[in-house]
């Protein structure tokens, strides 16, 4: 991979570019979106009109803007992570079938990529964070693989039970991971962000109907509720998940 930095008349950064030698791919970082993108998209005065391109070191990559090399570098010690818990769920869970590792790796490749260019609440954190979080809170195969995957379909629309099934994701897997799926319409979100009570009453609801029957959601639901707690909640979500946590516990 090499570092380039486009700059200006006054010989000042303006955007750092990377290319890669192997795939023949040039990207600009996007630092409104937090994303590398790629150069063809945009228009050639963009990217060549009267500025001059310098090969850089990484450290003057870095030195210019870190937040890609910081987001690559959670990224993977994310993805470490959880092929050490699923490493390790294979060696302790008695239940799980042959096709348990591939199953797995699938549902771990499949978030990486659905939250790929996505961020927790603090516009810092990679998204696949979080998942990764969830899953270290439950036990069985199963149970990990539904929580790789329970913000998949709620949070990228490409991705569907029809596409999961097609990757090989077993359909009680599916079945858990559709009844965790939260979907709200614009004109929800708008009055619930104006009338928090409702969302809150609204968000109950698809807790007692959607999730209490399935077993497996269930338990993925209590540990994502529980890292949700663990981060920086608002007072409204304090409450929302502390009553849906009564719920699922059975204490409601």
């Amino acid at each position: 991979m090499r570092y380039y930095l486009k700059k200006d008349d006054n010989n000042t950064p303006t955007a750092l570019i990377r290319y890669d030698g192997e795939e023949m791919i040039e990207q600009y970082w996007d630092r409104a979106d937090k994303k590398w993108e790629n150069t063809a998209a945009m228009t050639s005065t963009w990217i060549r009109g009267g500025d001059t391109f310098d090969l850089c070191t990484l450290e003057e990559a870095k030195a210019f803007c870190l937040d890609p090399f910081l987001i690559e570098e959670r990224q993977l010690q994310a993805r470490r992570e959880a092929e050490a818990l699923i490493a390790q769920t294979l060696a302790t869970d008695p239940t799980a079938p042959a096709e348990a590792k591939q199953v797995l790796n699938t549902a771990l490749e499949l978030a990486f990529q659905a939250h790929l260019t996505q961020f927790r609440r603090d516009n810092q954190t990679p998204y696949i964070v979080h998942p990764v979080e969830v899953a270290k809170r439950v036990q069985g195969w199963q149970a990990v693989a539904v929580a790789f995957l329970h913000d998949v379909m709620e949070d990228n629309a490409a991705y569907t039970e029809a596409v999961l099934a097609q990757q090989g994701i077993p359909t009680q897997i599916i079945a858990a991971t559709a009844a965790l799926t939260h979907h709200r319409t614009p004109e929800q979100v708008e009055r619930f962000a104006q009338y928090p009570e409702e969302g809150q009453l609204e968000y109950l609801d698809y807790v007692r109907r959607q999730v209490l029957p399935n077993p497996l959601a269930r338990v993925v639901k209590i540990a994502d509720i529980q890292c949700n707690l663990a981060g920086t909640p608002t007072k409204e979500q304090v409450q929302r998940y502390e009553k849906a946590l009564l719920l699922l516990q059975g204490q409601a």
